[in-house]
């Protein structure tokens, strides 16, 4: 028995595309009849309308031109997949996830669009300028120096005063550099003439007591002095360097990016309500039955959308 010649088993193998594509050819007059079954695949028949669907889905033209590669599209892929499902694929775990994934991505694109948050109003970023004003505002900072004492030296510390306010406001800060370096029991500033940088007012310093602190931002004028305070730790004399003081940056000056703060902030809050109704509607979850010592579950949010098909 003879076998087929190679190129006729190929012809062969072309047919069935070859009559398709035939067939949509034999449809063009009757453009607008998209009920026309142009294959079938299993039970399923493909018309027109569905390869105009798909077409559009690859960005294609929806002419001949177009039609043609995505009828080829649209079949191959369901007769593969009906291939995939008749291997019991379909029944894959990882297979079914993904497909529930894209599912919920899909539902969420569109319940969150039917949620889309109006645009921030003049008075509503107004109003979030004057909730969070403090992120607005950079606190006060001196530059300051510091003589500290050993506790039970009052009158030490009344005659260093007394001495630092009698000099002349050009001498004093070399003045206070040498009664630092000679007198003052902090190893970490006597050597640098008890300067201790710039502070930020409401920031705690290590081992500077807060009532110290807070004489020494009650100070207004660089070159002033405080009376020695007593503390359980000692006495201290702080002199104001510099002051910066409180500055607030104008609502003009971030109205544009905090707009797109609350326009990021609502469309996350239309996110989680779409999630949130829908745990509502249909989850009931039992943290309480895992595992002992199982790591505490994340709370449940938007999940990443899965990559294009």
């Amino acid at each position: 028995m003879l076998s087929p010649h190679p190129d006729s088993r190929r012809r062969l193998a072309a047919a069935p595309v070859l009559l398709l594509l035939a067939l949509l050819a034999s449809c063009r007059p009757a453009a607008r009849d998209d009920g026309t079954v142009l294959a079938r695949v299993g039970r399923e028949d493909i018309t027109l309308a569905a390869v105009r669907a798909e077409a559009a889905r690859l960005r294609l033209p929806a002419d001949a031109v177009g039609l043609e590669p995505a009828l080829r599209h649209l079949v191959e892929r369901k007769a593969l997949a009906s291939e995939a499902r008749a291997a019991g694929l379909d029944a894959d775990p990882a297979i079914q996830a993904a497909h529930e994934s894209l599912l919920a991505s899909r539902w969420r694109e569109q319940a969150e669009a039917a949620l889309a948050p109006s645009e921030p109003t003049e008075a509503e970023v107004a109003a979030a300028y004057a909730e969070r004003l403090a992120e607005f505002t950079r606190r006060a900072r001196v530059r300051a120096a510091l003589l500290r004492l050993p506790p039970g030296e009052a009158a030490a510390a009344a005659g260093l005063h007394g001495r630092l306010l009698d000099a002349e406001p050009a001498a004093r800060a070399a003045l206070f550099a040498s009664l630092a370096e000679a007198h003052a029991a902090d190893p970490e500033t006597r050597h640098r003439g008890g300067d201790l940088g710039y502070l930020t007012e409401g920031r705690p310093v290590p081992g500077l007591p807060a009532e110290v602190l807070d004489r020494l931002f009650a100070l207004t004028a660089p070159g002033e002095i405080s009376p020695p305070v007593e503390t359980p730790g000692g006495w201290f004399i702080v002199w104001l360097i510099e002051r910066q003081p409180r500055l607030v940056t104008p609502l003009a000056e971030v109205a544009p990016a905090l707009r797109e703060r609350l326009r990021a902030e609502d469309a996350e809050a239309a996110a989680r309500a779409v999630v949130e109704r829908a745990l509502a509607r249909y989850a009931t979850v039992h943290p309480e039955r895992l595992p002992a010592g199982a790591p505490a579950a994340a709370p449940a949010g938007p999940a990443p959308a899965p990559a294009a098909p």
